[in-house]
């Protein structure tokens, strides 16, 4: 028995939808195509784009440290040399536009802040009492001050109260060792026994890690450090910010001179109890600074990049040296 061919209406009807069905596919598989294109596009511009801002952000870093050097030439046929706010490279560099983009900087002083590792690098009276001022005035338990000075000095003998060694660090959850060195960036304080993110997040205003016993820039250094490092009122420490951008001083001399009565008596007759405490100039307090922190931000189209390095001047009259980088937030 012979079956019956199929009508020529049927074949036209699947044949129609065969070739819906192949447009379908072939539309489908053009859009795929065009998706994939302009993902690879897109991730190309943004790598161009991100390459872009990292060229600019180094630039504005080496523009920084240009800045630096030729304030230290200028300083060397000064007597004496001084840092200050009013000098050239403390000055913002304003955004920029660049093709496709924008570029930003500043400059700062890292010696207008406390040091923390100066706590290991010398350890003396003046250092410890003025981080534990510091703690203090911050509603921070001021034995965290031992806690961080085993952290950052040489030796393994565990600082009463509050101090830890390897042997308190080892018999923790996340057991490690105590540093015994300076730290790189304050960043580590997150390490020392005691210390949290919230209590790292209080001192980063007014603290930094430098290799070296560094002095404070009174020429630099923000009010409410004056007013811990001198165990001034804030009044008092604002009083101060006043006349140094009136003209910076040139000397202990000159400070005294000029502060006002009751700030130059404090300074005097210190308040604290043990004379071994009151910071000296130039050992604990300065005019002049080594080392900066240079802030450079960029933007091409939708990447945003921010770049911070750390920098020392050099004797050589050299660019100063970056002792580290990182990237930071925009």
């Amino acid at each position: 028995m012979k079956h019956p061919l199929p009508s020529s209406k049927h074949s036209v009807g699947f044949a129609l939808v065969s070739a819906v069905l192949l447009a379908a596919l072939a539309t489908t598989f053009v859009v795929l195509v065009n998706m994939q294109a302009g993902f690879r596009l897109s991730t190309t511009e943004n790598q161009l784009a991100l390459s872009q801002a990292q060229s600019s952000a180094r630039g504005v870093i080496d523009f920084g440290r240009a800045a630096l050097l030729e304030d230290q030439k200028l300083d060397k046929h000064k007597n004496p040399a001084i840092d200050a706010l009013n000098e050239i490279w403390a000055q913002a560099l304003p955004t920029l536009p660049v093709e496709n983009g924008t570029v930003e900087g500043t400059v700062t002083d890292a010696q207008g802040l406390i040091n923390l590792n100066n706590l290991g690098l010398s350890g003396s009276h003046a250092d410890v009492e003025l981080i534990k001022n510091l703690f203090a005035q911050l509603q921070i338990d001021p034995n965290l001050a031992n806690s961080l000075k085993d952290w950052v000095d040489k030796d393994d003998e565990v600082s009463l109260p509050g101090g830890a060694e390897d042997i308190d660090y080892l018999g923790m959850t996340h057991a490690r060792r105590a540093a015994n060195r300076p730290m790189v960036d304050i960043n580590e304080l997150i390490r020392v026994r005691g210390f949290t993110s919230e209590i790292v997040d209080k001192l980063r205003p007014f603290v930094t890690a430098l290799p070296v016993h560094t002095p404070i820039n009174i020429n630099t250094a923000p009010a409410p450090v004056l007013a811990i490092l001198f165990q001034l009122s804030d009044d008092e420490a604002n009083q101060i910010t006043v006349l140094r951008a009136e003209r910076p001083f040139v000397s202990n001399s000159d400070l005294l001179e000029r502060a006002p009565s009751e700030v130059a008596e404090h300074l005097l007759n210190p308040r604290a109890s043990d004379p071994s405490t009151v910071p000296k100039f130039p050992v604990d307090w300065s005019i002049s600074s080594s080392f900066f922190q240079i802030h450079a931000r960029a933007s091409y189209g939708q990447v945003h990049y921010g770049l911070t390095a750390l920098t020392q001047r050099n004797p050589s009259l050299s660019l100063p040296a970056i002792l580290w980088e990182r990237r930071t937030l925009f």
